[in-house]
Protein backbone atom coordinates (compact mmCIF):
# COMPACT_ATOMS: atom_id res chain seq x y z
CA UNK A 1 0.00 0.00 0.00
CA UNK A 2 1.40 3.40 -0.96
CA UNK A 3 -1.48 5.59 0.23
CA UNK A 4 -3.79 4.95 3.16
CA UNK A 5 -3.57 4.23 6.86
CA UNK A 6 -1.45 1.10 6.39
CA UNK A 7 1.30 2.48 4.15
CA UNK A 8 3.94 -0.16 3.50
CA UNK A 9 1.61 -3.09 4.11
CA UNK A 10 2.15 -5.90 1.59
CA UNK A 11 -0.84 -7.90 0.36
CA UNK A 12 -0.08 -11.20 -1.34
CA UNK A 13 -2.17 -12.49 -4.25
CA UNK A 14 -2.20 -16.17 -3.40
CA UNK A 15 -5.05 -17.56 -5.49
CA UNK A 16 -6.34 -17.47 -9.07
CA UNK A 17 -9.29 -15.32 -7.98
CA UNK A 18 -8.63 -12.86 -5.15
CA UNK A 19 -11.68 -11.08 -3.77
CA UNK A 20 -10.92 -7.73 -2.14
CA UNK A 21 -13.07 -5.78 0.29
CA UNK A 22 -13.87 -4.86 3.87
CA UNK A 23 -15.87 -8.03 4.54
CA UNK A 24 -14.26 -10.69 6.70
CA UNK A 25 -15.05 -13.37 4.09
CA UNK A 26 -12.89 -11.71 1.46
CA UNK A 27 -9.64 -13.32 0.37
CA UNK A 28 -7.89 -9.98 0.87
CA UNK A 29 -9.40 -7.93 3.66
CA UNK A 30 -8.75 -4.17 3.45
CA UNK A 31 -10.01 -2.52 6.63
CA UNK A 32 -10.85 0.98 5.44
CA UNK A 33 -14.12 2.92 5.62
CA UNK A 34 -13.92 3.89 1.94
CA UNK A 35 -13.81 0.24 0.86
CA UNK A 36 -17.01 -1.70 0.18
CA UNK A 37 -17.59 -5.09 1.76
CA UNK A 38 -17.17 -6.64 -1.73
CA UNK A 39 -15.14 -4.05 -3.58
CA UNK A 40 -13.05 -5.62 -6.35
CA UNK A 41 -11.27 -8.76 -7.45
CA UNK A 42 -8.02 -9.68 -9.16
CA UNK A 43 -8.02 -12.65 -11.53
CA UNK A 44 -4.92 -14.59 -12.57
CA UNK A 45 -5.37 -16.11 -16.02
CA UNK A 46 -2.26 -18.05 -16.87
CA UNK A 47 0.09 -15.45 -15.44
CA UNK A 48 -1.84 -12.47 -16.78
CA UNK A 49 -3.69 -10.44 -14.16
CA UNK A 50 -6.97 -8.56 -14.48
CA UNK A 51 -8.78 -6.19 -12.11
CA UNK A 52 -12.58 -6.06 -11.90
CA UNK A 53 -14.84 -3.81 -9.86
CA UNK A 54 -17.70 -5.44 -7.95
CA UNK A 55 -20.18 -2.56 -8.08
CA UNK A 56 -18.36 -0.85 -5.22
CA UNK A 57 -19.61 2.42 -3.75
CA UNK A 58 -16.42 4.44 -4.29
CA UNK A 59 -15.16 2.70 -7.40
CA UNK A 60 -11.92 1.08 -8.55
CA UNK A 61 -9.25 2.62 -10.77
CA UNK A 62 -6.15 1.34 -12.55
CA UNK A 63 -3.65 4.17 -13.11
CA UNK A 64 -6.49 6.66 -12.42
CA UNK A 65 -8.70 5.13 -15.12
CA UNK A 66 -12.07 3.86 -13.84
CA UNK A 67 -12.51 0.10 -14.07
CA UNK A 68 -15.78 -0.44 -15.94
CA UNK A 69 -14.86 -3.88 -17.24
CA UNK A 70 -12.01 -6.32 -16.48
CA UNK A 71 -8.78 -4.35 -16.94
CA UNK A 72 -5.35 -5.89 -17.49
CA UNK A 73 -2.78 -4.94 -14.83
CA UNK A 74 0.99 -5.26 -14.99
CA UNK A 75 4.16 -4.45 -13.05
CA UNK A 76 4.09 -0.99 -11.48
CA UNK A 77 0.40 -0.25 -12.05
CA UNK A 78 -1.33 1.77 -9.33
CA UNK A 79 -4.62 0.30 -8.13
CA UNK A 80 -7.02 2.69 -6.40
CA UNK A 81 -9.80 1.29 -4.23
CA UNK A 82 -11.81 4.00 -2.52
CA UNK A 83 -9.28 6.25 -0.78
CA UNK A 84 -6.34 3.85 -0.79
CA UNK A 85 -3.74 3.18 -3.47
CA UNK A 86 -1.75 -0.01 -3.90
CA UNK A 87 1.11 -0.67 -6.29
CA UNK A 88 0.98 -3.94 -8.21
CA UNK A 89 4.36 -5.64 -8.46
CA UNK A 90 6.05 -9.02 -8.61
CA UNK A 91 8.27 -9.66 -5.59
CA UNK A 92 10.42 -12.50 -4.36
CA UNK A 93 10.80 -13.54 -0.72
CA UNK A 94 13.61 -11.05 -0.09
CA UNK A 95 11.52 -8.13 -1.38
CA UNK A 96 8.54 -9.19 0.68
CA UNK A 97 10.66 -9.55 3.80
CA UNK A 98 12.21 -6.12 3.23
CA UNK A 99 8.82 -4.40 2.99
CA UNK A 100 7.60 -6.32 6.02
CA UNK A 101 10.59 -5.10 8.06
CA UNK A 102 10.07 -1.51 6.92
CA UNK A 103 6.40 -1.67 7.87
CA UNK A 104 7.32 -3.16 11.24
CA UNK A 105 9.81 -0.35 11.88
CA UNK A 106 7.13 2.22 11.08
CA UNK A 107 4.56 0.93 13.56
CA UNK A 108 6.72 -0.32 16.46
CA UNK A 109 8.96 1.45 18.95
CA UNK A 110 12.61 0.69 18.27
CA UNK A 111 13.54 -0.02 21.91
CA UNK A 112 10.53 -1.79 23.39
CA UNK A 113 9.22 -3.35 20.11
CA UNK A 114 5.76 -2.29 21.26
CA UNK A 115 3.26 -0.88 18.76
CA UNK A 116 3.55 2.89 18.72
CA UNK A 117 0.98 5.68 18.97
CA UNK A 118 0.54 5.86 15.19
CA UNK A 119 -0.44 2.20 14.99
CA UNK A 120 -2.73 2.56 18.01
CA UNK A 121 -4.60 5.50 16.47
CA UNK A 122 -4.90 3.72 13.10
CA UNK A 123 -6.29 0.58 14.73
CA UNK A 124 -8.60 2.48 17.09
CA UNK A 125 -10.05 4.46 14.18
CA UNK A 126 -10.78 1.24 12.25
CA UNK A 127 -12.29 -0.50 15.25
CA UNK A 128 -14.46 2.51 16.10
CA UNK A 129 -15.78 2.65 12.52
CA UNK A 130 -16.53 -1.08 12.60
CA UNK A 131 -18.28 -0.77 15.96
CA UNK A 132 -20.38 2.15 14.73
CA UNK A 133 -21.37 0.43 11.46
CA UNK A 134 -22.41 -2.82 13.13
CA UNK A 135 -23.76 -1.40 16.38
CA UNK A 136 -21.35 -3.49 18.45
CA UNK A 137 -19.60 -2.64 21.70
CA UNK A 138 -15.99 -1.45 21.75
CA UNK A 139 -13.69 -1.96 24.73
CA UNK A 140 -10.27 -0.37 25.33
CA UNK A 141 -7.96 -1.70 28.04
CA UNK A 142 -5.70 0.86 29.73
CA UNK A 143 -3.27 0.46 32.62
CA UNK A 144 -0.66 2.56 34.40
CA UNK A 145 2.70 1.61 35.92
CA UNK A 146 3.29 3.43 39.20
CA UNK A 147 6.60 5.18 39.89
CA UNK A 148 7.92 4.50 36.39
CA UNK A 149 9.88 7.78 36.24
CA UNK A 150 11.64 6.89 39.49
CA UNK A 151 12.65 3.53 38.00
CA UNK A 152 14.09 5.23 34.90
CA UNK A 153 15.99 7.76 37.01
CA UNK A 154 17.40 5.08 39.32
CA UNK A 155 18.27 2.22 36.98
CA UNK A 156 18.36 3.91 33.56
CA UNK A 157 16.18 3.80 30.45
CA UNK A 158 17.26 0.28 29.32
CA UNK A 159 15.83 -1.06 32.57
CA UNK A 160 12.66 0.97 32.00
CA UNK A 161 12.28 -0.46 28.49
CA UNK A 162 12.62 -3.99 29.91
CA UNK A 163 9.99 -3.26 32.55
CA UNK A 164 7.61 -2.06 29.81
CA UNK A 165 8.10 -5.17 27.71
CA UNK A 166 7.49 -7.73 30.46
CA UNK A 167 4.08 -6.55 31.78
CA UNK A 168 2.82 -5.96 28.25
CA UNK A 169 3.66 -9.51 27.23
CA UNK A 170 1.99 -10.83 30.37
CA UNK A 171 -1.04 -8.60 29.74
CA UNK A 172 -1.40 -9.78 26.14
CA UNK A 173 -1.20 -13.45 27.14
CA UNK A 174 -3.58 -12.99 30.09
CA UNK A 175 -6.09 -11.01 28.00
CA UNK A 176 -5.99 -13.60 25.20
CA UNK A 177 -6.62 -16.43 27.68
CA UNK A 178 -9.44 -14.47 29.35
CA UNK A 179 -11.16 -13.77 26.02
CA UNK A 180 -10.86 -17.44 25.05
CA UNK A 181 -12.44 -18.48 28.35
CA UNK A 182 -15.28 -15.99 27.92
CA UNK A 183 -15.88 -17.14 24.34
CA UNK A 184 -16.04 -20.79 25.44
CA UNK A 185 -18.40 -19.91 28.29
CA UNK A 186 -20.69 -17.97 25.96
CA UNK A 187 -20.78 -20.83 23.44
CA UNK A 188 -21.63 -23.31 26.20
CA UNK A 189 -24.29 -21.00 27.66
CA UNK A 190 -25.91 -20.37 24.29
CA UNK A 191 -25.86 -24.10 23.44
CA UNK A 192 -27.48 -24.91 26.81
CA UNK A 193 -30.12 -22.24 26.25
CA UNK A 194 -30.98 -23.59 22.80
CA UNK A 195 -31.16 -27.15 24.16
CA UNK A 196 -33.42 -25.99 27.00
CA UNK A 197 -35.83 -24.23 24.64
CA UNK A 198 -36.05 -27.26 22.35
CA UNK A 199 -36.55 -29.81 25.12
CA UNK A 200 -39.31 -28.05 27.09
CA UNK A 201 -42.76 -26.76 26.15
CA UNK A 202 -42.83 -23.01 25.48
CA UNK A 203 -43.54 -20.86 28.53
CA UNK A 204 -42.57 -17.30 29.52
CA UNK A 205 -39.55 -18.38 31.56
CA UNK A 206 -38.00 -20.05 28.50
CA UNK A 207 -37.37 -16.62 26.99
CA UNK A 208 -35.02 -15.55 29.79
CA UNK A 209 -31.96 -17.61 28.69
CA UNK A 210 -32.49 -16.44 25.11
CA UNK A 211 -32.41 -12.76 26.10
CA UNK A 212 -29.39 -13.24 28.35
CA UNK A 213 -27.44 -15.09 25.68
CA UNK A 214 -28.26 -12.48 23.03
CA UNK A 215 -27.32 -9.56 25.25
CA UNK A 216 -24.06 -11.12 26.46
CA UNK A 217 -22.96 -12.17 22.99
CA UNK A 218 -23.50 -8.66 21.68
CA UNK A 219 -21.47 -7.11 24.49
CA UNK A 220 -18.55 -9.43 23.78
Amino acid sequence: MIRGDYIGQVYEISSAVMMMGRGEDMGLVVSDGSISRRHAMIINRGGKFYMSDLASTNGTNVNKAPVLEPAAISEGDKLTLGDIICKFSFQDEEDTEYHSIMRDMAVKDGLTRIYNKRHFLETLDKEFDFSERHGEALCVLMFDIDHFKRLNDTYGHPAGDHVLRVPLRVTVVATTCLLAMVARSLRSFCAASISLRRSRPPNPSDWLPSRAASSTTKMS
